[in-house]
């Protein structure tokens, strides 16, 4: 694997489905050729679900990243008052974040269901 195939594998996941992010085209793809084809508002719509739901695991993925942040900067505070300051509100930030993210996520699945 190139560093030129890494979005294609992260966005477009072979016929299976299977992917480590939701499926960009996910209820796009014919299910005999995989060929994809938009012509529709309503695909149009799903597709643009797809890219919210895929923005939303990314949030996810920087939210838990800064919790970790926000771990080491404690340890490393040496009990600093400011430090420890700056320390739990990164963490305190990431936990909102990802609360948010995870309450998009769930928005756009139930909206999305309708399609």
């Amino acid at each position: 694997m190139t560093f030129s195939q890494l979005p294609q594998l992260l966005l477009a996941a072979d016929c299976t489905g299977q992917s480590l992010f939701p499926d960009l085209y996910q209820g796009l793809r014919n299910g005999a050729t995989c060929e994809v084809q938009i012509t529709k508002l309503n695909q149009l719509l799903i597709l643009v679900a797809n890219v919210i739901s895929i923005l939303m695991v990314v949030a996810g993925f920087v939210a838990v990243a800064f919790i970790i942040v926000g771990g080491f900067m404690y340890i490393a505070s040496n009990g600093e008052p400011g430090n420890i300051k700056k320390a739990k509100e990164t963490i305190v930030n990431a936990v909102i974040g990802l609360v948010i993210a995870m309450v998009a996520f769930g928005v756009v699945r139930f909206i999305t269901r309708g399609f």
